[in-house]
């Protein structure tokens, strides 16, 4: 809903009253305000886009007694429907879509290698053109896994699970649970600490012991979206150490 407000204006303030005073004494002078400048008339140029006046979206076409959403908002849906890839679409999906650009824009300049990267444009440059390049993901397979899966195979006795476990959530795996912090449920004041069990990615089990074709492709999808992001991560560990080795 959009709010219109009106400017208020404001008055110069009074000057003190001379009663009580010497009558001898210089009279106050009062201020002078200056000649106002003449008003332009020249249009300004056009603001489109998520900077767009508020009242741009009107309909004025429409009473906003008979229906004040179309009035409110019916130019800007007019002009905005909704993308096909979308279920629905508002001004803030509109911002988190101009933001998506922005940040997309930043990562693919940082990945160009060039001498006179700044060392965090060179971390995150290198980081999105690995998490980029599918083709050598695609190549490397779970590769990048094998170190780790051996390690976990190789796991003497239960007690060692432990151990595990903590080294995995010392890299940012999120195994078995997950730890973190939020907003306090009952007082939204603080922010207090907040544990959560980890899954296994997919809703439930059924989604991994299921033979359906709908369930077959969700398992399947999701394996190699996690094989590629692992082998992301190892491809990036791999290019860090082999610039500190050059």
């Amino acid at each position: 809903m959009l709010v219109l407000a009106a400017a208020a204006q404001t008055t110069p303030p009074r000057p003190p009253s001379p009663i009580g005073t010497d009558p001898g004494a210089p009279k106050p002078k009062l201020p002078v305000t200056p000649p106002a400048e003449p008003h332009s008339t020249a249009a300004s140029p056009p603001v489109t886009g998520v900077a767009a006046p508020l009242t741009s979206f009107l309909d004025r076409s429409v009473s906003p007694c008979t229906n004040f959403y179309q009035f409110a908002c019916g130019t800007w849906m007019a002009k905005n429907p909704i993308p096909p890839d979308q279920s629905r679409w508002g001004r803030f999906d509109e911002l988190a879509e101009r933001n998506r650009q922005i940040l997309r824009d930043i990562l693919e300049k940082a990945a160009v290698e060039n001498a006179s990267r700044a060392p965090i444009e060179q971390q995150i440059g290198d980081y999105y053109a690995a998490c980029m390049d599918v083709a050598a993901i695609d190549k490397k397979g779970l590769s990048p896994l094998k170190p780790a899966l051996d390690r976990i195979a190789a796991l003497p006795d239960k007690a060692s699970v432990a151990d595990e476990l903590a080294r995995m959530h010392n890299t940012g795996v999120s195994a078995l649970f997950e730890f973190g912090s939020g907003q306090d449920f009952k007082n939204s004041e603080q922010v207090i600490a907040q544990a959560d069990q980890g899954g296994l990615g997919l809703p439930d089990r059924d989604y991994y012991l299921k033979t359906d074709p709908k369930s077959v492709s969700c398992a399947t999808n999701t394996s190699l979206t996690s094989q590629r992001c692992s082998s992301c991560w190892g491809m990036r560990r791999h290019r860090r150490a082999t610039k500190r080795r050059s």
